[in-house]
């Protein structure tokens, strides 16, 4: 009741106060996140390696009652120590589907994402959707020295309201696995940079992060890996 109001004034954000907050302690324990890390040396990074890593972790969450849908694995490359860090973190059981009363519909997301970015819903659009994410998109229009550019929001939401990802601007490419690697191949080459820029994956059950890798072909490599079982899927990158 004292630490909320403070980091929302300092943080220029609204806030509530929970209904029942003499319980809120006890259920936050029930209904915590399960995490864990794998820091794995690797000379020379590919995307079969990072992939094996990938299924690694999941497969540990998975074994220890998080729901395969809710898990998130991110990844980070320490090229000095070349030190593959990943790490994962997913929903227990009080959060799944069957047991959960809280469910978030297509409006009631929307304005979470409204409120989250801080723009009118009349500016979000619904850019994809799964069983058990949403990925909204935001135009927000930025002034420049000469003018005035749009920006693209991105926000994934899982279905309880839960932010996942946030991409303060971005680019979809979603479809099925054809249409993904040709779009992702034909923007990756029309930068002509070396160095490629973030670039994260999601499916019907995993939000994966490709930010560890560097060039360009391993991104194309490692999401071609990933949609093997994939009958569709959305590739989010950072502007």
């Amino acid at each position: 009741s004292v630490l909320v109001p403070f980091a929302a004034k300092q943080l220029g954000i609204k806030y509530e106060k929970a209904e029942h907050a003499e319980v809120i302690s006890s259920i936050g324990v029930a209904s915590s996140m399960l995490q864990e890390e794998i820091e794995q040396t690797m000379i020379e990074p590919s995307p079969e390696k990072i992939n094996q890593v990938y299924k690694k972790i999941h497969a540990m969450l998975v074994d220890k009652g998080a729901i395969p849908e809710s898990i998130v694995i991110n990844s980070e490359f320490v090229s000095d120590k070349s030190l593959l860090r990943v790490t994962a973190i997913g929903n227990v059981e009080l959060d799944s589907a069957e047991t959960s009363k809280n469910i978030f519909t297509l409006d009631d997301a929307k304005k979470r994402t409204s409120e989250i970015i801080e723009i009118s819903k009349d500016l979000i659009d619904l850019s994809y959707e799964t069983d058990h994410y949403f990925v909204f998109t935001g135009h927000i229009e930025v002034k420049k020295l000469f003018g005035k550019k749009t920006q693209h929001h991105i926000l994934i939401l899982d279905r309880y309201g839960k932010p996942k990802l946030s991409i303060k601007n971005g680019r979809i490419i979603q479809g099925g696995k054809i249409t993904i690697l040709e779009e992702l191949d034909d923007y990756l080459e029309s930068r002509h940079s070396e160095i490629a820029p973030k670039v994260y994956l999601l499916n019907d059950l995993n939000l994966v992060d490709y930010s560890s890798l560097i060039a360009s072909s391993d991104i194309i490599d490692a999401v071609r890996e990933e949609l093997v079982n994939s009958e569709k899927a959305a590739v989010l990158i950072e502007l």
